[in-house]
């Protein structure tokens, strides 16, 4: 009796210790996923953040290899015209590198993307240009949810719930 005792105080141990406090990231095997600009600079003879000057990024890879998504660099860093350009095409993955296929001649297509588990990262210099570029996918907590829940209000009798 002693070590079933011993056996199960163990196993709830262990098993407490597995399941943690849900904060655990997961890293997804394909970079399956809609992607939004976290780092995004250019350097060189015109230099600045992209995003810090209203730019953005969002890309969707879906699993049967097509994208949608947009992407906006404001006038002063795209020459002195805004470029908006449509993210539709098709992505493919070789070993860790993602690229792109698409219509919309712009950067993205000539970069060759590292899938780093939750992220997209690409430094490619163009003449003189250098752009990095960075997307990530939004974090997913996994686990239990810690939130307490309240307990509903017992209804006494005699008592109206419409006031």
């Amino acid at each position: 009796m002693k070590r079933r005792y011993t056996l199960l105080l163990l196993s709830t141990l262990l098993l407490g210790t597995a399941c943690g406090d849900g904060t655990e990231i997961t890293a997804p095997v394909t970079p399956v996923g809609t992607y939004d600009a976290t780092t995004f600079t250019i350097s060189g003879p015109v230099q600045g953040d992209i995003l810090a000057s209203g730019g953005s990024m969002t890309i969707t890879l879906m699993a049967d290899g097509t994208t949608t998504g947009s992407l906006f660099i404001p006038a002063s860093l795209a020459g002195g015209t805004d470029l908006n350009a449509d993210m539709a095409g098709t992505w493919s993955l070789a070993g860790s590198t993602v690229t792109f296929q698409q219509t919309a001649d712009t950067f993205v297509r000539d970069a060759n993307f590292s899938f780093m588990g939750r992220t997209l990262q690409a430094t490619e210099t163009f003449g003189t240009q250098t752009v990095t570029l960075v997307l990530s996918l939004p974090p997913v907590a996994v686990g239990r949810s810690h939130t307490p829940r309240r307990a509903p209000t017992p209804i006494r009798p005699g008592l109206s719930q419409d006031r």
